[in-house]
């Protein structure tokens, strides 16, 4: 019998890891989206809305908590969780 590792290079590559491989690609690239994104609106919070020094990290870091927190409970969806909205509200808030 063979070990896992050799089990796995020997293994053909089928459309399920492409596609796996895909969904995953995707992600990282939305993942970085964000962090840059983040970068970009720092500047501009702080001329729009006046924020110092002090209260930009605690305003940007609330919006990676959300992701987290909105990540986990995507998974762990309840009973009492509201029904999952997608991208509507950022389209309709966009226009």
């Amino acid at each position: 019998m063979l070990p896992v590792p050799e089990l796995l290079d020997q293994a053909p590559v089928s459309r399920r890891h492409w596609c796996i491989t895909l969904v995953i690609v995707l992600g990282l690239f939305f993942d970085i989206f964000d962090v840059s994104r983040a970068g970009v609106l720092s500047t501009v919070l702080t001329k729009s809305f006046g924020l110092s020094q002090a209260t930009r990290p605690a305003v940007l870091g609330s919006s990676f908590l959300g992701m987290f927190l909105g990540a986990m409970f995507t998974f762990s969806r309840g009973r009492y969780s509201p029904p999952p909205l997608g991208s509507a509200p950022l389209d309709l808030h966009m226009g």
